[in-house]
């Protein structure tokens, strides 16, 4: 049985957001004196330990969504319904919400598109989008990248429609598809091979890419842009991709921000997870970091769910989580939907992609079982062969 990842993700989320929710706005050097070490309550936001804010609010909104296919008016609607009535809050209200995304959310309700609800200024550049995306991750596993970016573009804008913002959530969840096989520091250097290539034909990504130019070290996207453009803009594009920069994986804790914009929080959740061994050590090192610790939590905490498994977070961290019954619930909702999007049934002999029946899934198909024999040489035999193949007896 595959291991159920969207477990992994969704409680990774939600652990991680309800460590930091405590500690939201505080400063690096106030927490420092006394460090989150375990599940912590009140504090800034006055909630009972276990509370996850919006980041997993909405996260659990484009998960629900996503349980019955993609439809981004009903993420839309389910964006609304949170903000409105309280949909997928720990206790019925929300009590944390950004000002992008609460101007878009207006937007929706006005009546404009999903589409193009989200703001599009540079100030519009929070991690409104990013902190609730992962989700995403379970629709697009086996798309190609113009694909993947259609509808990465299409979820951010609901409430970020600036392209800084569209190319860090793909950025997040190109480093998740990668960490699904691969070991935290090799998902990041398989992400930096490929990068270039995949967004040559996107230039509002490439326009773009500058902003998160530590996540890719010594890169060298820009060195053959420079044609057709004049010699200042040639300078300027120069000057902001800077070669010598160093990579995430080479940066000291003090360097890291851990503010509400994309590119700090983007930073700061792949900072943590290849700087830990472990969930519990990710996700403590990221609330740690002060400021916007809810969703640097948040964020850090999927890719570590992602990563090491629902088994790698603290039991006891679990059992204080809000609503846990129904994270589970929804967790093995969309597990299914990820099964039935994503794997087909295949006769195991000749490889045809098979129907699916909910009961009577099929094994072989109907010529395998016209010459299928045992190895003397005699016909097996089947049974439901009604159902287009059939199972070994």
């Amino acid at each position: 049985m595959k291991s159920n990842i969207c477990k992994d993700i969704l409680f990774g989320i939600a652990v991680g957001d309800a460590l930091g929710v405590p500690v939201e706005f505080m400063s690096r050097s106030t927490i420092a004196r006394n460090p989150v070490k375990g599940m912590l309550g009140y504090g800034t936001h006055n909630q009972p330990p276990g509370t996850w804010s919006d980041d997993s609010s909405l996260t659990f909104c484009l998960a629900e969504s996503l349980c019955n296919g993609y439809n981004l008016n009903d993420i839309a609607s389910n964006f609304v319904k949170w903000l409105d009535t309280g949909f997928w809050t720990p206790y019925g209200k929300v009590f944390d919400i950004g000002g992008t995304t609460r101007n878009a959310i207006v937007n929706l309700k006005n009546g404009i598109e999903p589409l193009f609800a989200g703001e599009t200024g540079i100030n519009s550049n929070g991690n409104g989008s990013l902190m609730r995306i992962l989700p995403l991750l379970i629709q697009i596993v086996n798309l190609d990248f113009k694909e993947r970016y259609k509808l990465i573009k299409e979820v951010s804008s609901i409430t970020h429609r600036h392209p800084r913002s569209v190319l860090g959530c793909v950025i997040l969840l190109e480093y998740a598809l990668n960490l699904m096989h691969e070991e935290p520091v090799s998902a990041l250097e398989t992400l930096t091979w490929n990068f270039e290539h995949d967004i040559e034909d996107f230039p509002e990504l490439k326009n773009e890419i500058v902003h998160f130019k530590r996540l890719f070290g010594e890169m060298s996207c820009c060195d053959n842009e420079n044609s057709g453009k004049t010699d200042g803009e040639a300078d300027q594009t120069a000057k902001l991709m800077d070669t010598s920069i160093s990579s995430i994986t080479k940066v000291r804790a003090n360097e890291i921000r851990s503010s509400g914009y994309i590119v700090d929080t983007l930073e700061a959740s792949i900072w943590c997870l290849i700087n830990s061994t472990s969930y519990e050590e990710a996700v403590l090192l990221a609330v740690n970091l002060g400021d916007d610790a809810d969703t640097t939590g948040a964020v850090t905490g999927g890719l570590a769910g992602l990563c090491y498994g629902y088994d790698s977070i603290p039991k006891k961290w679990i059992g204080k989580i809000a609503g846990r019954d129904d994270i589970q619930g929804l967790s093995n909702r969309l597990f299914g939907y990820y099964l039935n999007l994503n794997f087909e049934h295949k006769c195991p002999i000749c490889g045809i992609k098979l129907k699916k029946y909910d009961r009577y899934p099929d094994y072989i198909c109907h010529e395998c079982v016209k010459k299928a024999t045992d190895i003397s040489g005699l016909r097996l035999n089947f049974f439901n062969l009604e159902m287009s193949g059939g199972h070994f007896i």
